[in-house]
């Protein structure tokens, strides 16, 4: 069976399992790290399942940070 990180987020946050968003806070470079781990345990693109950034970073929002959305 594959690993669903929707599934496994909803256990703590059962909101998602009901359609909530995924947000994730900060668009910066740890991202990266959080990607290539994902990747090398579950083989999954973890991007696939967030719906956008958060980040306090004026210059940010509006931009597109791994194919998502950054927000205010």
């Amino acid at each position: 069976m594959a690993f669903d990180f929707r599934m496994e987020l909803s256990k703590m946050t059962p909101r998602i399992s009901k359609g909530g968003k995924i947000y994730v806070f900060c668009a910066f470079g740890w991202w990266e790290h959080v990607c290539r781990m994902y990747k090398y345990a579950f083989d999954i693109s973890i991007d696939d399942y967030i719906d956008g950034f958060i980040d306090n970073d004026k210059a940010k929002h509006g931009s597109v940070f791994h194919g998502k959305q950054v927000y205010a």
